[in-house]
C-alpha cells in the first residue's frame, strides 16, 4: 500500500489531500456522536451534532471544517 500512498501524496496537491482529509473526519462524526451518547456525553454529543451538521452544509458536504472556526472543537473517542 505505501507505492499507492507515495503516488496519492505526488499526484494531489496538499489543498486537495487536505479536502480529502476533513471530509473524511466528517463521515466519522456521527460515529463519535453515536459514542457520545452511549457515554452519557450530552455536552459532547451536542457539540458532535453540530459540527455534522454545519460541516455538512455550511461545510460543502463537509470538504471544509468551519465548525471549528464556529466554536464547535472536533474530538475523538
Amino acid at each position: 500500500i505505501r507505492p499507492l500512498a507515495e503516488v496519492y501524496h505526488f499526484l494531489l496537491p496538499d489543498f486537495i489531500e487536505e479536502r480529502i482529509t476533513v471530509f473524511l473526519r466528517n463521515l466519522g462524526e456521527p460515529l463519535t456522536l453515536v459514542n457520545d451518547i452511549l457515554q452519557g456525553e450530552d455536552e459532547r454529543a451536542t457539540v458532535t451534532f453540530g459540527r455534522f451538521v454545519t460541516n455538512s452544509t455550511v461545510g460543502l458536504a463537509g470538504i471544509f471544517d468551519v465548525a471549528t472556526d464556529a466554536g464547535l472543537p472536533r474530538h475523538t473517542e
